[in-house]
């Protein structure tokens, strides 16, 4: 999982998901339901055989302005 840290790194990533898929998990630090989803995305990069997809995560509390950009 790839932390996203600024406007300019998703900007970066948007602009290129046209021809390079991604997955984005928007993660609240204080939230007990986003922990659960956290941990499932978790084990699901350790199921899978392949890395085809990137998987970025932003925490919405930590990285407001990027959150609120994307």
């Amino acid at each position: 999982m790839i932390e996203l840290n600024s406007v300019d790194e998703w900007k970066r990533i948007f602009d290129r998901s046209d021809h390079q898929p991604f997955w984005l998990l928007k993660h609240s630090t204080a939230c007990m339901i986003s922990a659960r989803a956290f941990r499932q995305v978790e084990d699901y990069m350790k199921s899978r055989k392949s890395s085809d997809v990137d998987i970025y995560i932003v925490r919405v509390i930590e990285e407001r302005q990027t959150s609120n950009q994307i």
